[in-house]
């Protein structure tokens, strides 16, 4: 009978402490993915506008948290927010193209699909919404990465959007400094493109 009692206490003991861990695992990967679920979260707050500030001409200027977080990581060369400006394309808001204008880094360069689509995108937005989008380069000229959006400018992977009619567009708006270099671009894609 002690054996029996000995044996049943080890089983009992071994029982409890299976259960045990296993609500210790069960608690963490719950903290974890609460946390995880947080991050994404803010991380979608963070970057869908909703965390930016107008200025006095009413364009929306990154507030520092966003220019140096690393969500911003999550952003560059990401899909999902040129398929958001693409769905709103006849009439994106301010925030719709900033996001889309935040995808652009140089590392994108070796990401074949992001590469046509934004700049299919990036065309298409230039010529639908000149003035909205030389407004918001303009305000956010320390934040983007305007040199490799100006590259891309330089190189259309189509010629959809003729770019003589996007150049007349934008040499019809206010003088700028962005105005200028979007314009040389547009003249060093068109040369290109009368060459071949």
């Amino acid at each position: 009978m002690n054996d029996f009692l000995n044996h049943y206490k080890k089983i009992k003991l071994g029982s409890f402490l299976i259960l045990i861990t296993s609500c210790f695992l069960f608690l963490s990967c719950q903290e974890t993915k609460s946390s995880n679920t947080l991050n994404k979260l803010h991380s979608d707050t963070f970057f869908n506008g909703k965390n930016e500030k107008e200025n006095k001409q009413g364009s929306i200027v990154i507030n520092e948290e966003r220019k140096s977080s690393k969500s911003y990581d999550s952003i560059k060369c990401n899909l999902k927010y040129l398929i958001e400006l693409e769905n709103k394309i006849n009439n994106p808001e301010d925030e719709d193209i900033l996001n889309f204008l935040y995808t652009f880094d140089i590392s994108c360069t070796n990401n074949i699909e992001y590469s046509e689509y934004s700049n299919e995108l990036l065309f298409q937005c230039l010529y639908k919404h000149p003035k909205q989008f030389i407004k918001l380069l303009n305000s956010n000229t320390n934040n983007l990465k305007i040199d490799t959006i100006l590259k891309e400018l330089e190189n259309p992977v189509n010629d959809k959007y003729l770019i003589n009619t996007i150049l007349e567009k934008v040499n019809k708006l206010n003088y700028s400094k962005i105005k200028e270099n979007i314009t040389k671009a547009l003249s060093k894609a068109q040369s290109k493109s009368s060459k071949e």
